[in-house]
């Protein structure tokens, strides 16, 4: 398993922290979290079910990563195989 948060980058396609002082909502979404960058660092948000936060995400990034104070759970049926029957609507 590859670490998806770490501290040096070969290549930036994006700056969170440029993003925050431009003003900007930054969320970062994976497989086994939800996390928000804030001033203060990183903060998981949301952890996908019958994961360990502490095994199966903190200890997986390099910097320094902390729960929000009420961690919720993703939504279970975004890990099934089944079809989620999510249409697009097109709006003239």
């Amino acid at each position: 398993v590859h670490a998806k948060f770490v501290e040096k980058v070969n290549q930036v396609s994006f700056s969170g922290p440029r993003a925050l002082r431009q003003g900007q909502d930054v969320s970062y979404v994976t497989e086994r979290c939800v996390m928000k960058l804030t001033e203060d660092g990183l903060v998981v948000t949301e952890i996908a079910p019958g994961l360990d936060l502490q095994r199966d995400v903190i200890e997986k990034c390099e910097g320094a990563v902390r729960a929000a104070g009420t961690l919720k759970r993703m939504e279970s049926a975004l890990f099934k195989e089944e079809c989620m029957g999510l249409r697009l609507e097109r709006h003239a």
